[in-house]
C-alpha cells in the first residue's frame, strides 16, 4: 500500500484473498485507489502512456548486454503476476515506487497445493500521474535479483534496500526431489541494494559480518541520515521471534544492534508493519504464531529514532474484543468500533500527520479484512510527533463483512477491493 500526497489517496495492489463461504482462495493482481476525503474505493486500470511520458522527462537508462539478455516481464499484459508477500517501496528522489518479489504458491498449477518454490525476483516501477487519477506499471528488465517472499524493503537516495525474507534452498530442492519432497523456504540474512538508475542489484557483502540473524516477517524503514532501521521478525528452523532493533549505516556498510531498555518495549512479533512519522518509527500489529494457533496483536508503538527508545502509544488488544482501544475511532459505519481488530500481514503507511492501516488477517475470529483505519496525530514539530492520547480525528471506513462482500461479488456490484492480505 502507498500514500499519494498529491491527492491524499491510498493505493493498494496485489495480495491474497479468501472467500470463506465457498472455500475459495485466490491471488490478486488488480489495483485500487481510496480517496480519504471522499471515503470511496475506485478500481483503476493501468495507463501505459504514463511510462512514455516519464521516459521523455527523465530518459531511459542505457541497457547493458546483460540487461538485454536478462529476465523478461512476468506478465504478458504489462502487469505483475498475481502474488502476495511482495513489497511496494517509495524511492526518494525518483518519485516512484518499486514492486518486488513475493510468491503465488504455485497457483498457476494448483491453488490448493502450495509450492514454496514459486517465488518472484522481478522488479516493477509503479508510477502515478500528476493529478493522481492514473497509474502505470513498467517492468524494469535487468539482471535477476534474489527470489524472496516476506522480506522487507526501504528506499534511500534512489535505491531500494532489501533485507532477509524467505528464499528457496536449491540444495534442499535437489536432495528432496527424489524423495518426493517439496523442499523448504529458509530465512535469509543478506542485504541487497537495487539502484533505479542503473537497474542493477548488488549484494552488500560488506554488511555480512555485522548483519542481524536471518529472519522473515520483519520490518525495515529509512531512518535518520539515510540509515536503515530493522525491527522484529522470525527465524526459521524452529527459531523464535525477535524484538530487537538493528540500524544499518550506509556509509560504513555496517549494522549495530540498539541497546534499548528492557521496558517499555513491544513484544517480539512478526508480520507487523512499520512506518516513519516525524522522527519516530511507528509499529502496529503483528503476531506470535505456532502450528495451529496465533496470538495477534493490536498495539501501536513508537520508536524514537533520536533517543532510540520505545514508548507505547496505544495498548490495543490481543485477540480480545473487550479490551478495545479508545484512541481509534470509526466513522461511516453502522456500528462504530473503537479500534482495529488485532491482526497481522496487513499494510500500513504514513502521511504527514497520520497512519493508515489496511487489510490483514486475524486468528480470533479467523478472518481477512478490507477495512481502512486512520490514526491521526497533532504535529507540534516536524522533528518529533506528539503522540496524543485523544487524536484530533481518527476514522475508518469500508469494513467489509466477508459474507456481505461475497454476496456483492456474486451479483457483480462490488465497489471495493476483496478482503485480502497486502
Amino acid at each position: 500500500m502507498l500514500f499519494d500526497n498529491k491527492t491524499a489517496s491510498l493505493w493498494i495492489t496485489h495480495g491474497y484473498a479468501y472467500e470463506a463461504a465457498v472455500s475459495n482462495p485466490y491471488y490478486i493482481s488488480n489495483t485500487w485507489r481510496y480517496s480519504i476525503e471522499g471515503g470511496a474505493w475506485v478500481r483503476v486500470q493501468p495507463s501505459p502512456e504514463l511510462i512514455e511520458e516519464r521516459r521523455r522527462k527523465v530518459g531511459p537508462p542505457s541497457p547493458s548486454p546483460a540487461q538485454v539478455a536478462a529476465l523478461k516481464a512476468s506478465s504478458a499484459d504489462g502487469v505483475p503476476e498475481a502474488r502476495m508477500a511482495a513489497t511496494l517501496t517509495h524511492i526518494p528522489g525518483e518519485d516512484v515506487w518499486l514492486f518486488f518479489g513475493g510468491d503465488d504458491g504455485g497457483a498457476r498449477a494448483s491453488i490448493r497445493a502450495y509450492d514454496a518454490r514459486a517465488l518472484f525476483s522481478d522488479v516493477w516501477m509503479f508510477v502515478i500521474s500528476d493529478d493522481g487519477s492514473q497509474f502505470a506499471w513498467e517492468h524494469l528488465e535487468g539482471e535477476p535479483g534474489p527470489k524472496l517472499r516476506h522480506h522487507a524493503a526501504a528506499g534511500v537516495d534512489g535505491a531500494m534496500y532489501v533485507f532477509g525474507g524467505l528464499a528457496f534452498d536449491e540444495a534442499q530442492v535437489q536432495a528432496g526431489a527424489a524423495a518426493g519432497l517439496n523442499g523448504n523456504a529458509v530465512p535469509q540474512a543478506d542485504l541487497w541494494r537495487y539502484e533505479v538508475a542503473s537497474r542493477k542489484w548488488t549484494l552488500l557483502e560488506c554488511a555480512a559480518a555485522t548483519a542481524p540473524a536471518a529472519r522473515f516477517g520483519h520490518s525495515l524503514v529509512a531512518g535518520r541520515d539515510g540509515s536503515l532501521v530493522l525491527f522484529g521478525g522470525k527465524a526459521g528452523g524452529g527459531g523464535g521471534l525477535s524484538d530487537d532493533v538493528h540500524i544499518f549505516d550506509i556509509q560504513s556498510c555496517s549494522w549495530r544492534v540498539v541497546a534499548a531498555p528492557a521496558e517499555p518495549r513491544p513484544a517480539a512479533r512478526y508480520y507487523h508493519q512499520a512506518a516513519v512519522l516525524g522522527s519516530a518509527m511507528m509499529v502496529f500489529g503483528g503476531a506470535d504464531c505456532e502450528p495451529g494457533t496465533c496470538t495477534c496483536m493490536g498495539d501501536l508503538w513508537a520508536f524514537d529514532l533520536v533517543g532510540e527508545s520505545w514508548s507505547l502509544v496505544e495498548a490495543g488488544s490481543r485477540d480480545n474484543p473487550e479490551a478495545s482501544a479508545k484512541q481509534w475511532k470509526r466513522a461511516r459505519a453502522r456500528e462504530p468500533e473503537r479500534y482495529p481488530i488485532a491482526r497481522y500481514q496487513h499494510s500500513m503507511v504514513a502521511s504527514d500527520n497520520a497512519l493508515y492501516v489496511f487489510g490483514g488477517e486475524s486468528f480470533r475470529p479467523y478472518a481477512y479484512y478490507a477495512d481502512v483505519w486512520q490514526f491521526a496525530f497533532r504535529i507540534v514539530s516536524r522533528e518529533s510527533p506528539s503522540l496524543v492520547q485523544h487524536p484530533i480525528l481518527a476514522f475508518t471506513c469500508l469494513l467489509a463483512v466477508l459474507g456481505y462482500l461475497v454476496h456483492l461479488l456474486a451479483v457483480g456490484v462490488s465497489r471495493q477491493p476483496a478482503d485480502h492480505l497486502q
